[in-house]
């Protein structure tokens, strides 16, 4: 598993961006949320765990799960 925050998501097109710890950001899409853990509330600066699988166009984050709450 890896770690990082969200660096931002779009609740309208249901995507957004990771930073990971090394400053690199992942791509995810709002599937690839663990199913109700988030409870309907995701916002920038939130901790999460993930998978990584690799994709034609990169790199993208999976099986994502809340480890702390929204930190702003």
């Amino acid at each position: 598993m890896n770690s990082g925050r969200i660096k931002w998501f779009d609740v309208f097109k249901n995507y957004g961006y990771i930073s990971l710890n090394d400053g690199t950001e992942v791509y995810f899409h709002a599937n690839s949320l663990a199913q109700g853990s988030f409870y309907g509330h995701i916002g920038a600066g939130q901790g999460v765990s993930f998978d990584l699988f690799e994709t034609r166009l990169g790199f993208e984050a999976c099986n994502i799960h809340p480890v702390s709450a929204i930190y702003r």
